[in-house]
């Protein structure tokens, strides 16, 4: 778990993990992941390795954060409005994706 929270810290996740796998086709995805993938470190720009596994979590994290990003806290600050305008509600979460 502290591993994975370093990660979610010193990475750029949507560059580096979401971008990145949504710009593959689905047959190369499986072939892309074997060995893991190479990011950098936010600040040192180090490279790290991300095994297929620490991927896939980050991936669930990421989507998770964007749920609550979406249909958190700010809708009950907002009194529910915030999103109208979008057509987005917390009552259709598959809007999300």
């Amino acid at each position: 778990a502290e591993k994975m929270i370093l990660l979610w810290c010193t990475i750029n996740r949507r560059l580096e993990v979401v971008d990145r796998l949504l710009s593959l086709r689905p047959h190369e995805l499986k072939t892309h992941l074997v060995d893991g993938i190479v990011v950098n470190h936010l600040r040192t720009g180090e490279e790290i390795v991300l095994s297929a596994q620490e991927v896939g979590e980050l991936l669930v994290f990421e989507m998770a954060d964007a749920c609550d990003q979406q249909f958190g806290w700010q809708d009950d600050l907002m009194g529910g409005q915030f999103y109208e305008d979008l057509g987005l509600s917390s009552q259709k979460p598959w809007q999300l994706w």
